[in-house]
């Protein structure tokens, strides 16, 4: 009998306050752009740390080995570590806009410690027994930690978002809160 695969995401989720400054730039974005794919599918916003292929029977221990490692990022990192500046616009393949690190950004390196930890730390854990999903965006070696604020954007698009810019409200600075695990296409949110 052929088990069911599902393509699950790993993500870091932000605190109330982020997530709400977050939503505010990709309700102007959409309004802009009258894409709203990210607000019709409900999806928070986030940072992907890991995309894997699972057999559904496999769902519970997935999430034992999330949880437990949610766990140690709650508890075995400081709230103030866990500000991190995510405040550059940038687009992947000219249709997909999201916020990143500022390379000139001072925090960036204590940033990109605690982002590429996790994610290194996550991919160890699950490859062993999952393959890696999403064309190995997330794998270490090709991990860019980023909030996607749209996607499938036209030209046309992309010209009214840079046309628009200086209108839109970026945050200055995200907290980062808790990982959750989610199941993809359609979006489902495990926890």
């Amino acid at each position: 009998m052929e088990s069911n695969i599902f393509t699950y995401s790993i993500s870091l989720l932000f605190d109330e306050i982020s997530t709400k400054n977050i939503n505010t730039l990709i309700n102007q974005i959409s309004t802009i752009t009258k894409n709203f794919y990210k607000i019709d599918k409900n999806i928070p916003p986030h940072i992907t740390l890991g995309m894997f292929k699972v057999p559904i029977e496999q769902q519970d221990n997935l999430k034992k080995i999330i949880t437990e490692i949610n766990s140690t990022f709650i508890s075995g990192i400081p709230t103030n570590n866990k500000k991190i500046n995510l405040t550059k616009l940038d687009l992947f393949k000219n249709k997909i806009l999201f916020l990143t690190i500022p390379s000139d950004n001072t925090q960036k390196k204590l940033s990109q410690e605690i982002l590429f930890s996790l994610n290194e730390q996550l991919h160890n854990k699950l490859l062993p027994f999952y393959k890696s999903a999403c064309n190995n965006f997330y794998i270490p070696k090709n991990f860019h930690p980023h909030c996607t604020l749209a996607t499938g954007l036209s030209t046309f698009q992309i010209n009214q978002i840079q046309k628009n810019q200086n209108q839109l409200i970026i945050p200055k600075s995200i907290t980062l809160n808790k990982i959750s695990l989610a199941i993809q296409k359609p979006y489902k949110k495990i926890f």
